[in-house]
């Protein structure tokens, strides 16, 4: 199972957001989904005539329940583990709070909870993917920006647009774009 974004519609994700920080019971320094915003160009005269050649990207980012995720070799208490159906989660009474999946992860989904003491991140929502439903994060996006299934689905149905979505560590630093507030 994975997930995929759909770019020209990832400001719509905001909402979804916001319910899933409702549905977890999350505080407003938590955001298991991160909007960055990678924005540049300038104006242009011609003629005496100003034109404007500026662009934006915007990403969806949260954990990508990774296949061989780094942080769960770096978690000294095995809170940080996957699960058989491939989802990684943390074990909030077993965490320690050292922040080592934290630096390990090149998306910087696990995070801090300093009012709980220790990490928290997306966990799929496995407990409603077991039921048949969605991630409450898909299920509350207005405009659909965001779907969840099996990746040869996804491919299928998106085409190359599932290949260009594609959030692979090795194409993107948790540095390399502004957090969208």
């Amino acid at each position: 199972m994975d997930f995929l974004s759909i770019p020209a519609a990832v400001l719509a994700v905001k909402p979804a957001n916001w319910r899933a920080k409702d549905f977890k019971d999350l505080g407003p320094e938590v955001s298991f989904r991160r909007i960055y915003e990678y924005a540049g160009g300038d104006w242009q005269e011609d003629n005496g005539v100003w034109h404007q050649n500026v662009f934006a990207y915007y990403l969806s980012i949260s954990c990508n329940h990774c296949d061989d995720p780094a942080c769960t070799k770096v978690c000294p208490s095995g809170a940080m583990h996957k699960r058989e159906d491939g989802f990684v989660v943390v074990d909030e009474d077993v965490c320690i709070g050292c922040r080592y999946c934290h630096m390990a992860c090149p998306y910087g989904a696990p995070q801090y909870n300093a009012e709980k003491g220790h990490m928290t991140k997306c966990d799929g929502c496995y407990s409603r993917v077991a039921e048949g439903k969605q991630p409450i994060c898909v299920e509350s996006c207005p405009l659909r920006a965001l779907e969840f299934g099996p990746i040869e689905e996804l491919r299928q149905k998106h085409g190359t647009l599932a290949a260009r979505c594609a959030t692979a560590a090795r194409a993107f630093h948790k540095t390399q774009y502004r957090y969208q507030t």
